[in-house]
């Protein structure tokens, strides 16, 4: 991995380190994740869908519980979902990082102009500054979003903090069906000449981590298998998290961070 200064850290830049983030539902699972030696939570519902936001009561506890351990991210559905809101979430201080999904939005000529537009909304509906993450659907033919690279031009020019890399139908089709690795390291390495992190999830598995030791990631996203019987819509468990995490270090020859992934204040 790259030898980045602690500075570039906090900068919102690429990292030095492999993290491991694990998708929580609850408090109860994110207790789970973070006993299993995961880095960074992210709150989601896995039954609403790859991005499906959770009950606003559950981020609130487990922001309010969490929050100064570990940075917390929250996934907040696709844009599509908001166009008819009626009410935006007032979210609570404490999130590190949200993402906001362009399932629907490949055949839209103005999306960049929309996802600002409903970024711009949620903010000043939450109660602090939030950063946010681009997500860039592999599957995006399926998910009739926006190609990868437009998604990392368009995340570079909005001062994102990064752009994660998912699927969006959750079947057996997971990253490294839609992606050589020599793909995502080029996707990568433009996410980082931009100076943002880059992200990766979409039902990776131990067996793809192998192949992922020479990809230059800087987050590692799971859910499946961070769950009972793999199965993401189950309960996170911490002896699984734990195995994913070993093998994490196995296959990249690291040992844990010594520092997590927090953006700036400013």
């Amino acid at each position: 991995m790259r030898d980045v200064k602690q500075s570039q850290i906090e900068s919102e830049g690429p990292v030095a380190f492999m993290h491991l983030l694990v998708s929580v539902r609850n408090a109860e699972e994110a207790k789970s994740a973070i006993a299993g030696g995961c880095e960074i939570l992210d709150i989601k519902e896995p039954h609403r869908g790859s991005l499906g936001m959770a009950d606003l009561d559950s981020i609130a506890d487990v922001v309010g519980r969490y929050s100064p351990l570990v940075p917390v991210s929250v996934a907040l559905g696709e844009l599509r979902d908001w166009r008819n809101a009626d009410q935006l979430p007032s979210l609570p201080l404490g999130i590190a990082y949200c993402k906001l999904g362009l399932a629907g939005c490949g055949s839209i000529p103005n999306w960049k102009n929309q996802w600002s537009e409903w970024r711009t909304h949620i903010d000043a509906a939450s109660r602090g500054k939030l950063h946010w993450v681009a997500v860039a659907y592999a599957d995006w033919q399926r998910a009739d979003a926006p190609a990868p690279e437009a998604v990392i031009q368009a995340a570079g020019d909005a001062n994102c903090a990064g752009v994660l890399f998912d699927t969006f139908v959750k079947d057996d089709l997971g990253l490294l069906q839609w992606f050589s690795t020599d793909q995502l390291s080029r996707l990568v390495d433009l996410i980082h000449h931009k100076s943002l992190f880059a992200a990766i999830a979409g039902g990776l598995r131990m067996g793809d981590l192998p192949q992922l030791a020479g990809v230059d990631v800087d987050i590692v996203a799971v859910r499946g298998v961070a769950c009972r019987g793999n199965d993401r819509r189950a309960t996170v468990c911490s002896d699984a998290v734990r195995e994913f995490r070993q093998a994490m270090v196995l296959s990249t020859g690291e040992e844990m961070s010594p520092e997590v992934i927090r953006p700036t204040s400013g």
